[in-house]
């Protein structure tokens, strides 16, 4: 048996570890395909999702102010969240989770950004009533971000409502347009 020169045996080495180097980016770029094709980018929300230490949040959670970064907000059966007011969409699931947090402390007016990581429905509400949302984009092919939605905010309290959600919790950013 004829042994194939080291020569051949590093070229053979190579080609399967760039095999596998391509297919690997090639996977990964199917899992964020998308990312790139939001009405505006959410690399900052894709970067606050990804990091380990996200607070945690309980549905009903009442904050002093908005979160200077993402949380993890755990959700409950829709059916057991005390909405303010009822969800904005019926969900299709009546079995999907849903939450909400609280905002006590008044933002600066403006336009901010409601982004999630898991398909559902965004509510804002102020002053006892749903605030319209302005702007709102959404992909399937974003791996960790999946909808944002822009709201004019006027300086009141603020509550934030998630319903029709598939997952135990789901991932919240609350910024600022800039």
């Amino acid at each position: 048996m004829r042994r194939k020169p080291r020569s051949a045996l590093l070229a053979c080495q190579a080609l399967a570890l760039t095999t596998i180097v391509v297919a690997s980016g090639t996977a990964s770029a199917q899992e964020t395909a998308g990312c790139d094709q939001f009405a505006w980018p959410v690399v900052k929300e894709r970067q606050l999702f990804a990091d380990p230490s996200l607070a945690a949040v309980s549905s009903g959670a009442s904050l002093a102010a908005l979160p200077s970064g993402a949380i993890a907000l755990a959700l409950l059966p829709g059916d057991k969240v005390a909405f303010a007011l009822a969800p904005g969409k019926v969900p299709k699931d009546p079995a999907s989770m849903g939450g909400l947090i609280i905002i006590s402390e008044k933002p600066k007016p403006g336009l901010y950004q409601v982004t999630i990581s898991e398909p559902g429905w965004i509510d804002v509400i102020q002053n006892g009533q749903f605030v319209k949302a302005a702007q709102h984009s959404g992909r399937k092919d974003c791996t960790g971000v999946h909808k944002t939605v822009r709201f004019e905010l006027t300086a009141e309290p603020v509550t934030i409502q998630f319903s029709g959600v598939g997952a135990a919790s789901v991932n919240v950013a609350v910024l600022p347009v800039p």
